[in-house]
Protein backbone atom coordinates (compact mmCIF):
# COMPACT_ATOMS: atom_id res chain seq x y z
CA UNK A 1 0.00 0.00 0.00
CA UNK A 2 1.37 3.73 -0.91
CA UNK A 3 2.06 6.00 2.13
CA UNK A 4 1.32 9.51 0.74
CA UNK A 5 2.21 10.78 4.25
CA UNK A 6 5.46 8.77 4.52
CA UNK A 7 6.07 10.22 0.39
CA UNK A 8 5.88 13.40 1.41
CA UNK A 9 7.74 13.28 4.86
CA UNK A 10 10.79 12.31 2.47
CA UNK A 11 10.18 14.92 -0.20
CA UNK A 12 10.58 17.39 2.77
CA UNK A 13 13.46 16.03 4.36
CA UNK A 14 15.02 16.06 0.58
CA UNK A 15 14.43 19.60 0.34
CA UNK A 16 15.61 20.57 3.89
CA UNK A 17 18.73 18.67 3.55
CA UNK A 18 19.21 19.83 -0.22
CA UNK A 19 18.93 23.57 1.02
CA UNK A 20 21.23 22.75 4.18
CA UNK A 21 24.06 20.87 1.53
CA UNK A 22 23.72 24.03 -0.96
CA UNK A 23 24.11 26.96 2.00
CA UNK A 24 26.67 25.34 3.29
CA UNK A 25 28.65 25.08 0.10
CA UNK A 26 27.62 28.66 -0.82
CA UNK A 27 29.01 29.77 3.16
CA UNK A 28 32.08 27.79 1.95
CA UNK A 29 32.79 30.14 -1.07
CA UNK A 30 32.06 33.66 0.66
CA UNK A 31 34.49 35.73 2.19
CA UNK A 32 35.21 35.13 6.06
CA UNK A 33 34.38 39.33 6.44
CA UNK A 34 31.27 38.36 4.67
CA UNK A 35 30.12 35.11 7.03
CA UNK A 36 30.45 37.55 10.49
CA UNK A 37 28.67 40.09 8.70
CA UNK A 38 26.22 37.64 8.14
CA UNK A 39 26.17 36.19 11.42
CA UNK A 40 25.70 39.83 12.98
CA UNK A 41 22.87 40.40 10.73
CA UNK A 42 21.58 36.88 11.44
CA UNK A 43 22.29 37.64 15.48
CA UNK A 44 20.25 40.76 15.46
CA UNK A 45 17.45 39.38 13.65
CA UNK A 46 17.21 37.01 16.29
CA UNK A 47 17.56 39.01 18.29
CA UNK A 48 15.02 41.33 17.41
CA UNK A 49 12.21 38.64 16.96
CA UNK A 50 13.11 38.20 20.65
CA UNK A 51 12.15 41.44 21.44
CA UNK A 52 9.15 41.96 19.24
CA UNK A 53 7.53 38.02 21.66
CA UNK A 54 8.41 39.95 24.74
CA UNK A 55 6.76 43.02 23.55
CA UNK A 56 3.89 40.88 22.49
CA UNK A 57 3.82 38.85 25.78
CA UNK A 58 3.59 42.35 27.59
CA UNK A 59 0.90 43.94 25.58
CA UNK A 60 -1.12 40.52 26.15
CA UNK A 61 -0.25 40.37 30.02
CA UNK A 62 -1.58 44.25 29.99
CA UNK A 63 -4.55 43.97 28.11
CA UNK A 64 -5.72 40.98 28.88
CA UNK A 65 -5.01 39.95 32.52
Amino acid sequence: MFNTQALYAWIALLAFSLGWIAQGWHRDNIALEQRMLITQIEDQANMDACLDLQLFVYVLEENYP
